[in-house]
This record gives C-alpha cells, sequence and structure tokens, in this order.
C-alpha cells in the first residue's frame, strides 16, 4: 500500500468543504492520509489518534464526503479517485473489498494488474526488467511456497492452504509451540530482516499487555500472516495492519477474531448507523435561530393586546 497520498484542490478549496468546522476538515485529511488504495479507512482508529469526535465524522457524511459503511465507522472516502491515481500493478486490495461491494453496489474498484517490472520466463522464475541491481521488483520465492503463484491471477484453495500454513507455523522442537518468525520465512515473505522482527516482537507484546498469552499472542499473528497469504499481499504491513485493527476491538486469542467474524457476518447488512439523523452543527444553529425569531415575533404579537381583551374567553 502506497506510503503517500494526494489531495485535489478541487475538493478541499471547494466551498462545500471550506465551509465545514476546521476540526471537520482535519479529521478528512487524516481520514485521507490514512485510507488504503480503494479509499477505505477505520474512521474509529483515526477519531482516537485525532481526538475528533463522532460528529464531525457526521458532518463528512452528511456533506457526502464519505460514506460509512458499518457501525464499526469503517468509511468510504467518496472522492478518492479524484484524490489518488493508483496504478494498477502497484494497488493493494482492500480488505474491506466484500464490504464496500455490498453497500455500494455500484462503485467501480480498480482491478489489480500484473506488475509491469517483472515477468514470468518459466517453472516459477521470474526476472525483472528496467529495475536498477538492488532487487527492487524481484518477486523473491520462498523455500516452501505454498502453491503456485502467478502475478496475473492467483486461485488459492484456501482450505487446504490454510492447513499447510498452520502446519509451517509450527517450529521444529518439541514443544510444537507456534513461531511467528519461522512462519514468516517460510510462507513467501521473505527474509526476516531486524525491522521486521523487532515489529512482531513489539505486536506481541502489546497483545500480551493487554491480557493475551505469549502463546495466544504468537497465534494471533501467525493467523494475520496466514491472511495476508491467503489475500496474495505477503507483506508485513498488511498483517500489521490487521492486528492493530485487533488490537484495538480488544480481541486476545484467535477465539475472539473468529467469534467477532461470525457476529459480523450475522448482522451484515444492517446500515444502521447510516439511517441516524445526520443533522449538522450549521443545520442545528439555523433550528435554534428560527424558533428564537419565532418566539420574538409571538411576544411582539401577544403584547399588541390588553388583559381585558381575553376576557371573553374564559
Amino acid at each position: 500500500m502506497a506510503q503517500r497520498r494526494m489531495f485535489s484542490k478541487k475538493i478541499t478549496k471547494s466551498a462545500r468543504f471550506l465551509r465545514m468546522p476546521s476540526s471537520t476538515q482535519n479529521l478528512y485529511f487524516h481520514l485521507g492520509l490514512e485510507a488504503d488504495d480503494d479509499g477505505v479507512v477505520e474512521a474509529f482508529t483515526v477519531l482516537r489518534i485525532t481526538g475528533a469526535t463522532e460528529d464531525d465524522l457526521r458532518v463528512l457524511a452528511a456533506k457526502d464526503f464519505i460514506v460509512v459503511l458499518n457501525e464499526d465507522l469503517v468509511s468510504f472516502i467518496t472522492d478518492w479517485t479524484e484524490h489518488n491515481k493508483i496504478r494498477a500493478d502497484r494497488k493493494v486490495d482492500t480488505i474491506y473489498k466484500d464490504l464496500l461491494i455490498q453497500m455500494l453496489p455500484d462503485i467501480e474498484i480498480k482491478v489489480r494488474k500484473q506488475r509491469s517490472d517483472v515477468k514470468n520466463i518459466e517453472d516459477n522464475q521470474w526476472t525483472t526488467k528496467g529495475q536498477p541491481k538492488d532487487g527492487i521488483g524481484k518477486v523473491r520465492l520462498g523455500k516452501d511456497r505454498l502453491g503456485k503463484d502467478r502475478l496475473d491471477e492467483v486461485s488459492l484453495n484456501q482450505n487446504s492452504e490454510n492447513n499447510e500454513l498452520k502446519e509451517s507455523s509450527k517450529t521444529n522442537n518439541n514443544d510444537n509451540k507456534p513461531n511467528p518468525l519461522s512462519f514468516y520465512e517460510n510462507n513467501g515473505f521473505g527474509t526476516l530482516s531486524p525491522i521486521v522482527r523487532d515489529k512482531i516482537e513489539a505486536i506481541s507484546k502489546d497483545f500480551i499487555q493487554e491480557g493475551s498469552s505469549e502463546q495466544e499472542a504468537d497465534e494471533l499473528i501467525i493467523k494475520a500472516l496466514e491472511l495476508s497469504a491467503i489475500n496474495n499481499v505477503r507483506k508485513w504491513s498488511y498483517a500489521e495492519k490487521v492486528l492493530i485493527n485487533w488490537n484495538n476491538k480488544g480481541h486476545k486469542t484467535v477465539k475472539d477474531v473468529d467469534a467477532a467474524e461470525k457476529n459480523y457476518q450475522s448482522r451484515k447488512g444492517n446500515n444502521s448507523y447510516n439511517q441516524l439523523n445526520k443533522t449538522t452543527p450549521e443545520e442545528d444553529e439555523e433550528t435554534k435561530e428560527f424558533v428564537r425569531r419565532s418566539k420574538e415575533r409571538l411576544a411582539k404579537e401577544v403584547a399588541k393586546y390588553k388583559p381585558e381583551d381575553f376576557d371573553d374567553f374564559f
């Protein structure tokens, strides 16, 4: 996923945008920075990071700058393609693709294509073209790579691969405990760098601090890596984002993750959040001003009469 984001002045200098409160504008920029390549962002996390309120999010939804996809505040930035033009061979599909299509059936999602700097020679051997010799663009095939990967189209048998992935997550010693570091190296993620090793250990400590055991933390990391492999995005950054999401939601074990997914599927399609009253702060002020003026007019009308004028009514 790209580490840089663009914003179009056509949107950010429009009257519709500039009339919003500064806190709402600030939230919009942060949502754009955190969005994935399809313009989907977990708004709840951004609210926590920026200190913005759900009122700011409601303003953006009311002004049609975003569409809130579910009650967990997963949101889609409606002008995403105006802001960012992402090459199809560099794009990473959103993990919320099914939800996005379900809530916005008419949306056009850019289809991910084969990287233009990599071409297939034969028997899963790959070469780069037009790239320097520092390894950019090369595809590393792990010793125990599962299945036959093709960059143009990958068809994975999820059930069989899940079993093989779980099997390769075990260490070679007798205690048979899951080992995320071994799993990473043995399943096509490439050589484990010191930076990635430190990040894996750090996220493990985060889960342990929240109440997970060491083994439960390792199982969660392997679960996220499995999800990355199944979606053909063998990158630590992808798995890390999934893990941060789980940690923010308070998941301490793989069972918690599975239960949350089952619960989500059961209420899928319930777009109750979007049915909430989407009045903006400006609209609320207009209503208060209308009531105040109405009271003043009524008081002036009543003042025209004397008390004895009402005797006939009693």
